[in-house]
C-alpha cells in the first residue's frame, strides 16, 4: 500500500485521512543508511533500485528478509522487472539472514524474469548466505555472482 510519510518528529501523535473517510495515525521512523538519515525516501519501502545498461539493479536495504519483508520486496520488484525487460541485478550486501518465505521469492523472481525472456543475477551475498543457498540447492537455480558489473553482465 502506499504511505503518507509525516516528517514529525517521532512519538508525535499525527494524524491522516485515508481514502476510506477513517481517520489514521501513522509515523515511520527514518531508516539510517551508511551513516546519514534517509529521510527524503520513501520509508515504506525495503529497496533502493536504478538502471545500469538496460539492467534493473535493485539493492535490498534491511538486514533480514522474513515474510513481512518478502511481501514488500515482492510486492515492488515484480512490476518493476515487468517494466524494465525483466532484467533484474539484487544487491545483497546488507541482507544477513533470508527465511523460507525470502528464498521462495528469489525462486519466484528469477522464475519470473526468465518467463518474460530477461535473467536475474544475485550479488553481495554474505559467505552464510552463499552456504545456505548451496545447501538448500538453490545456487544450481540461481546466478550467483561477485560484485554489480558481473550481476549486470550476467542480467542482460
Amino acid at each position: 500500500g502506499k504511505f503518507a510519510i509525516d516528517k514529525s518528529p517521532v512519538g508525535q501523535p499525527t494524524a491522516a485521512r485515508s481514502r476510506g473517510g477513517t481517520l489514521s495515525s501513522v509515523r515511520l521512523n527514518s531508516t539510517r543508511v551508511g551513516g546519514r538519515n534517509e529521510d527524503d525516501m520513501l520509508q515504506s519501502t525495503l529497496i533502493k533500485a536504478k538502471m545500469v545498461d538496460g539492467v534493473l539493479v535493485a539493492t535490498i536495504v534491511c538486514e533480514k528478509i522474513g515474510q513481512y519483508e518478502t511481501g514488500i520486496i515482492e510486492g515492488e520488484l515484480l512490476p518493476a522487472v515487468r517494466n524494465t525487460g525483466h532484467r533484474l541485478a539484487l544487491d545483497f550486501s546488507s541482507v544477513q539472514l533470508v527465511s523460507s518465505v525470502g528464498l521462495g521469492m528469489l525462486v519466484t523472481l528469477n522464475r519470473n524474469c526468465r518467463a518474460g525472456k530477461g535473467k536475474m543475477a544475485i550479488f553481495g551475498l554474505s559467505d552464510n548466505l552463499t552456504h545456505l543457498l548451496k545447501a538448500t540447492k538453490l545456487d544450481s537455480g540461481l546466478t550467483l555472482v561477485r560484485d554489480e558489473a558481473s550481476a549486470v553482465k550476467a542480467a542482460k
